[in-house]
């Protein structure tokens, strides 16, 4: 019986088939400008721009604002890189040392990816975006970095939590904040709906691959160099 956080299955490949499959595809369909995709998005972005307006990242234009304001301030890279390395202290000194070192990993390398793509595919923005938001819109980066985040939370760390209350409370947080910085980026119109899906499956790629990854080689690492961890 392995007491791994991760193991490795099937499963895990593949979802992160299936992922890749979505992201290459949107990706194709972006760099071909795709008639079927822009029209899909420019409809998207119509609509939430008819829905909300223009809406501006202040505190004072109502409640649901005000929240969209917070998502988006607070669910950028910076935020968490913060976030990842508060987690991996805390699985360090609980003697999760590889466990640690993965999520730092992973998350790093993730976000390079993402921003990687999106300066191969140069996808512009959507017009009426906020001028805070420059450079090219495909995939929406803090699509990808809080899905590795709170992936990796919801899937393996939540888990760990001994007490029901506290899992169930973690995973409604969590949850809560993930989607609320996903649409934030639609409702900002920083990016089209696209852009943001392919954030999503990307980290979701490269989320199981760590995952299967990790499960493969951690009981090496243990027995070789890591003697002490707990994996």
């Amino acid at each position: 019986m392995t007491n791994n956080k991760i193991e490795f299955k099937g499963g895990q490949l593949i979802w992160a088939t299936i992922s890749l499959i979505l992201f290459l595809a949107m990706s194709s369909m972006v760099m071909s400008n795709s008639a079927l995709i822009n029209h899909f998005d420019d409809s998207v972005t119509q609509w939430i721009q008819t829905s909300f307006g223009l809406p501006k990242m202040d505190y004072a234009h109502g409640l649901f604002n005000s929240w969209m304001t917070f998502s988006a301030t607070y669910g950028d890279a910076k935020t968490m890189v913060v976030i990842t390395f508060i987690v991996a202290i805390i699985l360090f000194i609980r003697r999760y040392h590889i466990l640690s070192l993965w999520y730092l990993a992973v998350v790093g390398t993730g976000g390079l990816l993402g921003i990687m793509m999106k300066n191969v595919i140069e996808r512009p923005r959507p017009h009426g975006h906020l001028a805070i938001d420059d450079g090219f819109s495909f995939p929406s980066g803090h699509a990808v970095s809080v899905t590795l985040v709170c992936l990796a939370l919801v899937l393996i760390f939540i888990p760990m939590l001994k007490k029901s209350w506290a899992k169930i409370t973690a995973y409604i947080i969590v949850l809560l904040f993930w989607f609320s910085v996903l649409f934030s980026r639609i409702y900002f119109s920083a990016h089209h709906l696209t852009d943001v899906l392919s954030g999503v499956v990307l980290g979701v790629f490269w989320i199981c691959i760590a995952m299967a990854v990790y499960g493969m080689v951690s009981g090496w690492l243990k027995t070789v160099i890591f003697k002490k961890s707990k994996i």
